[in-house]
């Protein structure tokens, strides 16, 4: 289907990096390169398509893959972030082996909301942020917690723009 028919911009995300390490991504020269890889890309799909930022996904990528989340962050173009997803995760593996699930199911970590506020001060689009849960629902307060704290974050990142736009 082209995107002309769906009268919207297409949103591309990254996949969980475990997923990715184990099904990269093949071009026809028999390069790899993974779904973190995809979205520097400049070309095609960056003009064609806007960015839903997966922050928890990025800060278990970042943690298990030993790069900095705020540099990746500060690598994406401005303009082409148009929605965030906030979940949190779960450790698996053995001591060692650990590595950061981003599963869905646990609330989202702090230096998640960190990673909001660094994005909601670069990003130059009104931001779509969603709270993903897909199951293991906690009660209701604790869901109006996590949104409060985006909030919180969102507002945070988007003064530290302003402040860097009035200097």
């Amino acid at each position: 289907m082209k995107r002309e028919r769906l009268f919207r911009r297409i949103k591309i995300t990254t996949i969980e990096a475990l997923i990715a390490a184990l099904n990269p991504v093949r071009f026809p020269d028999d390069q790899q390169i993974t779904s973190v890889e995809i979205i520097q890309v400049k070309g095609e799909i960056r003009a064609n398509c806007d960015l839903l930022l997966d922050l928890h996904n990025l800060y278990a990528n970042a943690l298990n893959f030993s790069f900095d989340p705020a540099d990746f962050i500060a690598r994406i173009a401005p303009d082409s972030i148009a929605a965030i997803h906030l979940a949190g995760g779960k450790w698996i593996g053995a001591h060692g082996t650990r590595r950061l699930l981003d599963d869905h199911l646990h609330d989202v970590p702090e230096p998640v909301y960190e990673l909001l506020a660094k994005t909601a001060a670069r990003a130059t689009r009104s931001l779509t942020v969603i709270l993903e849960r897909d199951g293991d629902f906690p009660d209701i307060s604790c869901l109006l917690q996590q949104l409060d704290r985006a909030r919180q974050a969102l507002a945070q990142g988007r003064a530290r723009m302003e402040e860097e736009m009035a200097e």
